[in-house]
């Protein structure tokens, strides 16, 4: 298989991972855990801040394959500490976040 693939694959998975805990009947402390431990949103961040890439012999840009799953996760996490209060167990979104959900993620 090739690079791609086996990072769609990861995507994918990883997105089912976060759906399936963030969207469950757990608590909000456990899913503030979750967010923390895994250091997602810091992830997310890292991910969004080369949200395109440049053909070297063309110069053409284009959207990074990968912003679709950082857009989709990051709506997730956003729509989960909104539902279930997460603010309210210690999920602290940092600056870097704030700026990503102003600018990137809109």
């Amino acid at each position: 298989m090739q690079q791609h693939q086996w990072n769609n694959i990861l995507q994918l998975k990883t997105m089912s991972i976060f759906e399936d805990l963030l969207e469950s009947d757990k608590t909000a402390s456990n899913k503030v855990l979750v967010i923390k431990d895994s250091d997602i949103l810091v992830k997310i961040v890292e991910m969004a801040q080369m949200p395109n890439h440049r053909f070297a012999q063309s110069e053409r840009l284009v959207r990074a394959g990968y912003m679709g799953f950082v857009v989709k996760l990051a709506n997730l996490i956003i729509k989960t500490a909104d539902r279930d209060k997460l603010a309210e167990q210690g999920l602290e979104f940092s600056a870097d976040w704030q700026d990503f959900v102003t600018g990137e993620l809109e």
